[in-house]
Parts: C-alpha cells; sequence; structure tokens
C-alpha cells in the first residue's frame, strides 16, 4: 500500500487534465485536514491564550511569503516566460532558474532582516498579547520564520530532480552504485556532464567546463548526501537522491535547532 502510494507520489503527469485533477484533489484534501486540525485544537485548548498565540505565530512568515511569492506568481511569469520561450527553450529555462533563485536569496534575506524586527512588529500587529505571552508568541514566530526559507530549500531537490529528468543518461553511479556525486550526461556540450556534488558542506551544480555553483545558502549546512542509481537494463534511468540539511544554528538556543532529511527520485525521459 505504501509503496503504491510512493509510486503514485513519484507518477509524472504530462496530461492538463490529470495535472488539474491531482491539484484539485490535493486542494480538498489540504482544506479537509486543516478542518480536523482547528477542530482538535478547539476541543484541546478552546478559546483561550494558547490558541490565540499558535495563530498569531503564523501571521508574519505566511505575510512574508505570500507576498513576496506574489512577484513570481504564474499570472506574472507568464508573459515574460512566453517571451524567452519564443527565442528558445534553454532561454526559458535559464529565465525560470533566475528567476526562483532571486526568489529564494530574497526570502532568506527578508527572513533574516524580520527575525530581528519580531519584537517591534509583534507588538505593533498584536497588542493584545503582553508579558510572558508575548515572550512566547517572539519565540514561535521567529521558528516559523523557517517555513518560508524550507520551502524555497524544497526549490534544491526539485532543481536535482528536474536535471535529472532531462538528462539523456547517467554517467555515475553505476547501476546498482551508491556515491556521493552524481554526473549526469547532457545533450548540450558546454554542459555535458553536469555534476552535482557537496564540498565544504555545501551543494553545488558544475555544467561542463564550468566553475561549481552553489546550491545552498551559507546559513545551512549539508550533509549526507546520496545517490543511488536504480536503473536496470532497459530505460529509463532512474536514481534515488537523499541528503540532510541543518540550520547553522549561532545563538546555542535549542527551539532554533533544526535539521531535516530530503529524499527525492527521478527518471531520465525515455
Amino acid at each position: 500500500m505504501v509503496e503504491r502510494i510512493l509510486n503514485f507520489m513519484n507518477k509524472e503527469f504530462s496530461g492538463l487534465h490529470e495535472a488539474a485533477f491531482l491539484l484539485g484533489s490535493a486542494a480538498v484534501a489540504s482544506q479537509i485536514l486543516a478542518l480536523i486540525r482547528d477542530r482538535i485544537f478547539a476541543h484541546e485548548f478552546g478559546a483561550g491564550a494558547a490558541l490565540d498565540i499558535y495563530y498569531a505565530s503564523f501571521r508574519i512568515p505566511d505575510f512574508l511569503f505570500v507576498s513576496i511569492a506574489s512577484f513570481v506568481s504564474v499570472t506574472v511569469l507568464i508573459p515574460f516566460l512566453i517571451e524567452k520561450i519564443g527565442k528558445n527553450e534553454r532561454s526559458g529555462k535559464e529565465f525560470l532558474d533566475n528567476i526562483f533563485t532571486v526568489f529564494f536569496a530574497a526570502i532568506v534575506v527578508v527572513s533574516i532582516g524580520v527575525f530581528f524586527l519580531i519584537p517591534i512588529l509583534s507588538g505593533m500587529l498584536f497588542p493584545g498579547i503582553e508579558g510572558v505571552s508575548r515572550d512566547s508568541l517572539i519565540i514561535l514566530t521567529r521558528i516559523m520564520l523557517l517555513s518560508p526559507i524550507l520551502l524555497g530549500l524544497s526549490n534544491l531537490l526539485g532543481s536535482i530532480t528536474q536535471t535529472a529528468r532531462n538528462s539523456p543518461q547517467i554517467n555515475s553511479p553505476p547501476p546498482g552504485g551508491t556515491s556521493g556525486v552524481l554526473s549526469l550526461a547532457n545533450q548540450s556540450s558546454t554542459k555535458n556532464p553536469t555534476i552535482f556534488d557537496v564540498q565544504s558542506s555545501t551543494i553545488r551544480i558544475t555544467e561542463g567546463a564550468g566553475s561549481a555553483v552553489n546550491l545552498t545558502s551559507s546559513k545551512i549546512t549539508a550533509s549526507n548526501l546520496n545517490f543511488q542509481n536504480l536503473s536496470n537494463a532497459s530505460p529509463p534511468d532512474v536514481i534515488r537522491i537523499s541528503f540532510t540539511l541543518t540550520f547553522i544554528n549561532n545563538s546555542g538556543r535549542n527551539e532554533y535547532s533544526y535539521t531535516q532529511k530530503f529524499y527525492g527520485s527521478a527518471s531520465t525521459r525515455q
């Protein structure tokens, strides 16, 4: 049962109707889960200070993500993307890569700035929460500021899997093997081979003879990068990816310590 669910989640939907159905189903499921969550919280905590602090701690991070994300929304990007793709497909891909790189960098920079402004902002936005409750609100809001950054980090795994899907074949590791370095063949001579690896706790990509480009922020450390080649004799090639990201907690406070392991898989196009 679990294997079927995982296979469905990793399935590539090429049809517009299939993709729309999947998106709609996910939206309905999220609303149902949110309703169940709110019902449980109301039963366990009731209408009180604890629940007020919980909901208030989401306001600033959610506003931060939505406001910055609006600059890279579909309605904004479509005219520019059509223009770039009209020139050539590679130009369109590079345009999207640059947009999401800037988006992630902006999220990180703004989140760090807001981190130090939380005591002031919380007093302005939530004047009814004071004393010890205000201190709890500040701590929870600062923790929730990690959510926009983590949403941006999810693009890292997406970039690796997308690159693997666009590759004609996997050079290394060999079928059945595992390695901390992934080498992919690329139809473009300037990007052949495309290599992913980790150096000094930073995940990098190197295309052809070009210089390595960092894919992770200086605010986190990357470790346990592992690529497992699950390919068999017949195409397509399949690669399984895993790595661990740890937030650099310079403050030493336990509430700011965070480590997460990410998993993904991709197959080359037949």
